[in-house]
């Protein structure tokens, strides 16, 4: 695994193939399948039916960020930037990690990212995303759509399509003449990108769900641009409060 800065600074990103061993993986998937059987209403519904048509999804979602399985990929992925030097490499001192399981569920559109940049828990001026399938992820399976090198215009402030929206997103016009890339990998891979370069959720068409580790990695310092870390509390605050509406409503 060899992180090469300049391709990482001049693109926004870097992808690697077979990173996470695939005794991981299947740990993962050995917990996902002891999940669906929990269901003990109905032994036929699957993972789809038990976690989108739930009325406890939220608390179903919150556990399922920290499955063991989930935990241990973080660790060994922690461990294997520490041994590779890439911390080092890009100046991070005292590390703060956050970590999430992104859950696509097939044909599931309300959920989806809209156009826009990782701002909504941006802390520091030292951050890293990852991004790292558990399952396929392509055009068919769902993915993530980044437009190369888009980080270097900076923080883009995102507006509200109409006041039913709960996401606010950029204006694609403002990428004319980026080139885009829609990921097509297997599990075990990993995207590493700048949180500002941007990027959308691709639909998940299959019917099956797919599965994403997401980490947050940042440098505690307190070095930055304190007006502009403020002003992405503030989006990130309104939009919180947005899709809590929206959720008392539907409920």
């Amino acid at each position: 695994m060899k992180f090469n800065l300049k391709k990482f600074n001049d693109e926004g990103y870097l992808v690697f193939h077979n990173i996470i061993p695939k005794k991981y993986i299947n740990k993962f998937n050995q917990e996902i399948k002891k999940v669906k059987k929990l269901n003990l209403k109905s032994k036929n519904k699957n993972f789809e039916t038990l976690f989108s048509k739930n009325s406890n999804r939220k608390r179903f979602y919150i556990l399922l960020q920290d499955l063991k399985s989930v935990r241990k990929i973080v660790n060994y992925l922690d461990d294997l930037f520490e041994k590779k030097k890439i911390y080092k490499l890009l100046g991070f001192k005292a590390i703060s990690l956050f970590n999430s399981l992104i859950i696509s569920i097939p044909n599931d559109v309300k959920n989806m990212n809209p156009l826009h940049q990782d701002i909504y828990a941006h802390y520091s001026k030292k951050y890293l995303k990852i991004w790292a399938p558990i399952s396929k992820v392509s055009k068919k399976y769902g993915s993530m759509q980044m437009f190369k090198g888009s980080h270097k215009l900076g923080f883009i402030e995102p507006k509200y399509k109409n006041k039913k929206s709960t996401y606010p997103e950029i204006d694609k016009r403002i990428l004319a003449g980026y080139n885009s890339e829609v990921f097509k990998l297997n599990p075990g891979s990993l995207v590493i990108f700048n949180p500002l370069i941007t990027h959308k959720s691709i639909k998940n068409v299959s019917n099956k769900v797919r599965f994403t580790i997401g980490m947050d990695i940042q440098d505690i310092d307190l070095v930055g641009d304190n007006k502009l870390f403020n002003k992405m509390m503030r989006i990130s605050q309104i939009r919180s409060k947005k899709r809590k509406k929206n959720y008392k409503i539907k409920n």
